[in-house]
Parts: structure tokens; C-alpha cells; sequence
């Protein structure tokens, strides 16, 4: 930053300095002001919720073979029962430059032989379809997806965690006692006069 004296620097008059000491840990709970209470509160469930999908699974029904398109007897493309094609980049890239994944409809198997015969029109190949290929109906009598919460692992992740934010404050609190804050803001104000 460059005043308009030509100084460069953070300018520090009329900074404030905070006494730390004087800071005190407030729990959400306690605060007052509704919106910034309400925004906190935000904050910390997401930062949960974040952490609990690192302890979370899904156990999903197996997702086989629809469908391959060949083009020059090559496979291409491979579709799955839930619709997902699997193809080299490159050619996946032309797929999706050529809107071939735009205003589909369905899902399952019915997706999947839309997507198979989208892409077999578009690179001039044939939809080979597998032996492990189902009907929508078979599809729809499948198991829903479970989440699966590894509890003890989410358990001892926030104790090690726990661990970490009381050393920490044991250090902040240790840095306070020892005046190195008052230190820092001497010295920066000190670079700042001069230059």
C-alpha cells in the first residue's frame, strides 16, 4: 500500500492497541447480538457437518454394466445400470462439448440407454449392451443407498482435536503471559516510523 506521501507500509495512526490479556473466550450462547449469534452458529455447524462427512460412507447397491458403445469394434464408452459413462478424457471432453449430457430425462436404466444411444449417434458406433444390464424395474426394486457414520473413528478424531485447541490456548495464554504481543506491536510500529 502507497500513501499519498509515497510511503509504503500499513499506515498506524489512530490504531488501537488490544490489551489480549483483556480478551476473554465468549460461548455462542452468550452473545447477544442476534445477527452475529445467528451467523456464528451458521459457521460452526457447517465446520461440523464438514467433519462428520470424513467419518461418513455410503453403502450403495453395486453399479454394473449397462451398456458399451464401440465404434470400429472398439469400446468407447462404457455406461453403467445408473447412467454414468466412463470414457477417455478426450473423448469425454467432445461429449460434453457437443452437448451430448444436455435436457436428459430419467435416471437408471432408462438414462443410460438414452446416453448410449446419444453418444453411438454422435461418434458413428453401436450400443452393445451387457449381460449385466437391467430393466427400470429391476433397477427400481435395487436397495436404497444407507450412510454408514463411523462413530468411533468421528470420536477419537474430535478427542485428538480437543487435544489440539487446549494446547493451543495453553500457548496463546503462555505468549500473553510473556508480553510478546506488546513486543510485536512496538516493533511494527517502530518499522513503520522508519521508513
Amino acid at each position: 500500500m502507497v500513501d499519498s506521501i509515497g510511503k509504503t507500509g500499513i499506515p498506524v495512526e489512530g490504531l488501537k492497541l488490544i490489551d489480549p490479556s483483556k480478551l476473554k473466550p465468549q460461548k455462542i450462547s452468550d452473545i447477544e447480538d442476534g445477527n452475529l449469534k445467528a451467523r456464528l452458529e451458521k459457521l460452526a455447524a457447517g465446520a461440523d457437518e464438514v467433519i462428520r462427512q470424513k467419518f461418513t460412507t455410503w453403502d450403495l447397491p453395486p453399479d454394473e454394466l449397462y451398456a458399451e458403445v464401440k465404434v470400429n469394434g472398439k469400446t468407447v464408452v462404457k455406461i453403467t445400470n445408473n447412467g454414468y459413462a466412463q470414457s477417455s478424457n478426450g473423448i469425454g471432453g467432445k461429449l460434453m462439448a457437443a452437448g451430448i449430457f444436455d435436457n436428459e430425462a430419467g435416471e437408471g436404466p432408462r438414462l443410460a440407454q438414452q446416453r448410449a444411444e446419444k453418444i453411438a449417434e454422435y461418434l458413428g458406433g453401436e450400443v452393445v449392451k451387457a449381460p449385466t444390464a437391467l430393466s427400470q424395474s429391476e433397477w427400481k426394486q435395487l436397495p436404497e443407498p444407507t450412510e454408514v457414520f463411523d462413530q468411533a473413528g468421528y470420536d477419537a478424531y474430535m478427542a485428538e482435536r480437543e487435544k489440539f485447541i487446549e494446547e493451543n490456548h495453553r500457548q496463546a495464554e503462555a505468549l500473553r503471559n510473556s508480553g510478546w504481543y506488546e513486543t510485536l506491536f512496538q516493533t511494527q510500529a517502530i518499522a513503520q516510523d522508519d521508513s
